[in-house]
């Protein structure tokens, strides 16, 4: 959930997410294995290690949400794999490119709604609704007492 200028964001993303598609350099860092983890604190919702290799999601992530009258299924299967998603592509772009956390958290953004628009058949707009409380419970913890914080997170997202 990004703010400025939506449309300007869009093309920018959609522009990026097209050469994305076309650099084997880009590909082969986003084909490399990782792991996603559920045993941390993660402010945000969620993360990645500094090298690439885990994906960290905050583990108060509920299995399930309610809204309206529809039960969203989160985590492991459900709509988390957006977040995966997201995060995948993040990291890639900070290491494959070389950008700035604010160019890759877009096209992340662009890449995680095209996953959520084509892989889990929802509009970007409604699956950001299920997720907005969830995202503001876990900020809390950027700043809290007691958290526990993945060991290898990377914190250049949290210092923009």
């Amino acid at each position: 959930m990004s703010k400025g200028d939506h449309r300007h964001r869009v093309l920018l993303g959609e522009r990026e997410y097209d050469r994305t598609l076309h650099d084997p350099r880009f590909a082969a860092v986003l084909a490399r294995a990782f792991s996603v983890n559920y045993d941390y604190d993660v402010p945000y919702l969620g993360g990645y290690s500094q090298d690439g290799a885990r994906i960290y999601v905050d583990r108060d992530t509920p299995a399930e949400a309610m809204r309206g009258k529809r039960l969203y299924q989160l985590r492991p299967q459900g709509l988390v794999s957006g977040i995966v998603v997201h995060e995948r592509w993040e990291k890639t772009a900070l290491r494959a490119w070389r950008w700035s956390y604010r160019e890759a958290h877009e096209l992340a953004t662009h890449a995680e709604h095209v996953h959520v628009r084509d892989v889990l058949k929802m509009d970007p707009a409604e699956y950001e609704e299920v997720w907005r409380p969830i995202i503001r419970a876990a900020e809390k913890k950027l700043n809290a007492q007691g958290v526990q914080l993945p060991p290898d997170l990377d914190r250049t997202p949290y210092q923009s």
